[in-house]
């Protein structure tokens, strides 16, 4: 097996973590690992509309779940909707990264500048990305949503919003990948 870049530094984690060092049979245990027990993808629309709140609810299940993750990570506007969960995770030593479209000519509002003056807490970074229009929140390398929405009120409540909730591997690391070079942008 011929690996480069990222992959074959993926690999040589899961291969020294399993204590293998030969790459077929490090193939031979992946293929058993899948086999005794699949990997199980969820993948759904979620939306905001008058009668359905489907991201809104996901959204507090994600944060629920959240505890145990080494890291979260967000783009997009943030108020009190979701506040007292981020300060509670950050609280309890997840690491949360926030990614806010914010510049001269995109000032948040009362509620997004209330959230940000809690969030100015130890372990929660927060950076601004004037080209920003992307909404994202991953949970650790397990979960992600993707859509229209921000974190706030009337997103979650009011707005006509869309979106994905997927536990996919490949595109939460390409969400994270995706965060990750808008961070080092920003």
């Amino acid at each position: 097996m011929v690996c480069t870049g990222i992959a074959l530094t993926r690999f040589d984690v899961l291969k020294r973590l399993w204590n293998i060092g030969d790459d077929s049979e490090f193939v031979s245990q992946m293929v058993d690992s899948l086999r005794e027990a699949p990997m199980k993808k969820k993948t759904d629309f979620i939306c905001t509309l008058p009668e359905q709140r489907s991201i809104k609810i996901k959204v507090e299940e994600v944060l629920s779940r959240a505890g145990d993750v080494p890291e979260l990570l967000s783009m997009g506007w943030i108020d009190q909707a979701v506040l007292p969960d981020l300060l509670k995770l950050a609280e309890g030593g997840v690491k949360l990264r926030l990614i806010l479209p914010m510049d001269e000519k995109k000032t948040p509002d009362r509620g997004v500048r209330d959230a940000l003056k809690q969030l100015q807490k130890p372990g929660i970074n927060i950076k601004t990305n004037n080209m920003l229009h992307a909404r994202i929140l991953v949970v650790g390398d397990r979960e992600a949503i993707i859509g229209s929405s921000d974190l706030k009120t009337d997103s979650l409540d009011q707005n006509r919003e869309a979106g994905i909730y997927t536990t996919d591997p490949v595109i939460v690391r390409h969400a994270i990948d995706f965060f990750n070079m808008v961070w080092e942008g920003s």
